[in-house]
């Protein structure tokens, strides 16, 4: 942590303004915090003011310079050093420009020795990243592991590395597909290293360890999660400094079994990336699958259910500041050359979803071991290629707070033709969370775009949908 000194000076030279109001508010809340300690001092000093500003809607209204300089307020009024705990590293490693992870994957639910190396890279500040990371099958006990490395050096171009089989392709990024793409990177490696963010509050010390002269406390949390098993996470923390060391994750498949998942034994952070780690020059011995100067755009991918005639195809899913969620997916009927254009007309925002051969009415997650049901409605569409695109609505009947959806797997519960109804998982967690109207632009205005001939579409504001949502829910 900086020293009240350096902070001061750093106020003095930032030359910033904000509103009053704001001002005063947070300030207050600063001060109130400030003599709450004073007049009774916890044993153990922690860094919690930061965690409980992030959390408050006031904060997240007001601009990064104030909260600086409330949190410049409370750091002049502490004279011990401040000790860090597990539950306040999540903020913390938020604050960090550059990151590196490495570590080891493990592939317990096949009961295979099999491992695979991965590896992070992250230049948050120049949007470049480079991951190592394992796609694998199965069959039985063998597991074949395929390496695939991704690097994106910040100019809208990504290379692909298939190690496996030797092959390279170079494909072009567009402004959305690059805010997103860093969304995932961050969202893997924040899970990899502190776990989901339910697992943030239960993190407790075991035990205590020294290595190479520092002295480490071992954090531990054991969350049940809705997916295939429950997860045991142990983090080696440096109290001083909010460091970690290393991060091990279990998985338990049957009662009283833990079988490690993954490990990793490198976590630096605002460390300088070494020269040539985002440099994407040609591998001498790989196949070209397309070189940079023909890289064709890079496709928005999508999770598909049924065959044949009738599918349905979800491709992105965003949450409003209010937990309510936007989904985009598809239905075409391949039986019919008529245009679904038809199916489409008149809805308007709020309106019962269209007809198609597949719709999906709600989507389900599982929070804190209580299923919350989104119900479904017409929002607007897009149209592409002759391909029409239905994005959603989804509201649950109390708000969900949307940090709670950054890495659910989620349900969804489908309406098919010929009465074919049906359930299953299609996304794996949120590809953003909005909070701001800009937000709402840069990702689900322009992703509307991106699934339209016209590059646009008929969209209401953030401020308008909020309240479509709170309408929904009988507000």
């Amino acid at each position: 942590m900086r020293p009240a000194e350096p902070v001061r000076d750093m106020f003095k030279q930032a030359n910033i303004t904000a509103d009053s109001d704001q001002t005063k508010r947070i300030l207050g809340d600063a001060i109130r915090e400030i003599k709450q300690r004073s007049a009774s001092p916890p044993i153990r000093k922690r860094p919690f003011q930061w965690r409980r500003i992030m959390r408050s809607k006031k904060t997240q209204l007001s601009t990064a310079a104030i909260i600086l300089l409330a949190l410049g307020l409370i750091l002049s009024h502490i004279s011990e050093p401040v000790v860090y705990g597990m539950p306040e590293i999540p903020a913390l490693y938020e604050l960090a420009q550059t990151l590196h992870l490495k570590g080891t994957r493990y592939f317990p639910e096949s009961n295979s020795s099999q491992t695979a190396q991965v590896e992070v890279w992250i230049d948050l500040a120049n949007n470049c990243w480079r991951t190592l990371a394992p796609s694998y099958s199965t069959n039985g006990r063998e597991v074949t592991v395929f390496p695939t490395e991704m690097i994106h050096n910040g100019q809208g171009i990504m290379m692909v590395l298939d190690h496996a089989h030797k092959q390279v392709g170079y494909y072009k990024l567009s402004p959305l597909q690059q805010a997103l793409q860093e969304r995932k990177q961050v969202k893997q490696w924040r899970r990899s290293t502190f776990g989901d963010p339910s697992m943030y509050d239960a993190y407790g010390i075991i035990d205590n360890e020294t290595i190479d002269g520092i002295a480490y406390e071992i954090w531990e949390a054991v969350v049940t999660q809705h997916s295939s098993a429950t997860v045991k996470m142990q983090t080696w923390l440096d109290p001083r400094t909010g460091n970690l060391l290393k991060a091990k994750t279990w998985r338990q498949f049957e009662e009283g079994q833990w079988q490690l998942s993954s490990e990793l034994s490198v976590i630096e952070r605002d460390l300088p990336i070494p020269p040539g780690i985002f440099q994407m020059a040609p591998v001498s011995d790989y196949d070209a699958i397309c070189p940079p100067d023909a890289a064709p755009p890079l496709p928005i991918g999508a999770r598909t259910i049924g065959s044949g005639n009738w599918k349905l195809s979800c491709y992105l899913l965003f949450a409003l500041p209010d937990g309510s969620l936007v989904s985009c997916w598809s239905s075409p009927d391949k039986r019919s050359s008529e245009s679904q254009r038809d199916v489409f007309a008149g809805l308007r925002p709020g309106a019962v979803l269209p007809e198609l051969p597949y719709k999906i009415h709600a989507i389900k997650a599982l929070l804190d071991e209580k299923e919350v049901v989104f119900s479904g409605c017409h929002l607007t569409y897009t149209q592409k290629a002759g391909q029409y695109y239905e994005w959603g609505l989804y509201v649950s009947p109390t708000g969900v707070p949307n940090e709670r959806l950054h890495t659910r797997n989620f349900l969804l519960d489908y309406q098919a033709i010929e009465a074919i109804k049906g359930r299953g998982q299609i996304w794996s967690g949120i590809d953003a969370v909005i909070e701001t109207e800009q937000q709402f632009n840069d990702l689900i205005v322009a992703a509307m775009a991106e699934f339209s001939d016209e590059g646009a579409a008929a969209v209401l504001t953030l401020k308008e949908i909020l309240a479509l949502a709170g309408q929904k829910r009988g507000e």
